[in-house]
């Protein structure tokens, strides 16, 4: 963070009175900005012996197995917005049983907190951000298949615990070790990669490339928004999307002119273990360069998307993109525009409020 929110003067980072860590404080208004951890909350859906699971439509992971979960909005309380996500993947209504199980993911900064559920009828569909919606039994789960270590330790135990009948709430933490084991088998873009010294475990990759992806992501987003706002009757809502587009080829101008300037060292490749967590997590954000990032995302517009459903597409994407953007932050020279990306990131983050607040305001209508 480099600029203040509520008046836009630079600030600082040092240790306001009274407290123990640095903070960023606005050397204008001294206004603290407080950094705290996000908390995703989901449920296990549950019909007879079986759990309704999805299969990821985005990045982190595209492609892998996992259940109904995402960040908690503003105004929800955690058993609204884990009910919000399972209809919004997986098209399914459910009703919360009981909290079940809490994962502290200190190290991204994340809190899960996992509910019990009983989907009220059997229609589910597939959702924007869901590949494929499916009632599983155990066996019938590819365990090396599961999005993330969160996801495989709850099951576990869910199924542990469905031998005992007996549903006690647990809470645990998910270490960077776990992670890092869990996030270890390779990926279709590492098997891409060029590699050094005949070390298959070793890839390479530079800040070029990197900014390659990022310019990519901002062609592909600002076409989804000309598409989709060509869908809109209301001119209003015409001129919202297309500016959000304008938002998003400015994003694309700045990268391009950032990588013009790379030094022909800032060039040279960089060598990752993709044991590395950042590597890893890079890979894993452009492997198939999913949503944002991928050409079929405006060709996915059909027009008979309500202005609901867009805003829901677009608030996925833009979140995605943000995570895209923290991944890529630390992996580019400090001279060559991690300060620009951290001002694209506030503006991405300015855009999910923007797309939230109108959303909003449609579900009152």
């Amino acid at each position: 963070m480099n600029y203040c929110d509520q008046c836009g003067s630079k600030g600082t980072y040092r240790i306001p009175q009274g407290d123990d860590r640095p903070r960023f404080i606005c050397d204008n208004c001294q206004t603290i900005h407080y950094q705290n951890p996000k908390l995703v909350v989901g449920c296990i859906p549950i019909w007879e012996d079986r759990l309704l699971m999805c299969r990821r439509a985005i990045q982190p992971r595209y492609g892998k197995w996992t259940i109904p979960a995402g960040f908690l909005e503003i105004g929800e309380t955690v058993e609204e917005g884990a009910i919000r996500e399972t209809y919004e993947e997986a098209g399914a209504k459910v009703e919360i049983i009981k909290p079940y199980a809490l994962y502290n993911l200190s190290f991204i900064g994340q809190v899960y907190l996992i509910f019990l559920s009983r989907l009220v009828d059997s229609n589910f569909r597939t959702g924007y951000e869901s590949l494929e919606v499916r009632l599983l039994e155990a066996h019938e789960i590819v365990w090396n298949e599961l999005a993330f270590p969160v996801i495989r330790e709850v099951l576990k135990q869910y199924f542990k615990d469905t031998s005992k009948e007996i549903f006690n709430f647990y809470m645990d933490d998910i270490t960077p070790e776990m992670n890092q084991k869990f996030m270890a088998e390779p990926y279709k873009w590492f098997q891409n990669r060029d590699v050094k010294g005949g070390n298959k475990m070793t890839i390479v990759f530079n800040a070029d490339e990197i900014f390659e992806m990022a310019i990519r992501m901002e062609n592909n987003a600002a076409d989804f928004y000309r598409k989709a706002a060509s869908l809109q009757s209301d001119t209003k809502n015409q001129k919202f999307l297309e500016g959000l587009a304008g938002m998003e080829v400015q994003h694309q101008k700045i990268f391009t002119e950032i990588r013009t300037t790379l030094t022909e060292k800032e060039k040279d490749p960089k060598v990752f273990d993709p044991y590395d967590e950042v590597s890893q997590y890079l890979a894993a954000m452009v492997d198939t360069m999913g949503r944002e990032g991928s050409p079929s995302v405006a060709d996915s517009l059909t027009g008979d998307e309500t202005l609901e459903e867009i805003l829901r597409t677009a608030i996925g994407l833009e979140k995605d993109t943000i995570l895209f953007y923290l991944g890529i932050k630390d992996l580019i020279p400090l001279q060559s525009g991690q300060n620009r990306i951290d001002e694209i990131i506030r503006e991405e983050r300015r855009h999910v409020i923007q797309l939230s607040n109108l959303l909003k305001k449609l579900q009152v209508k």
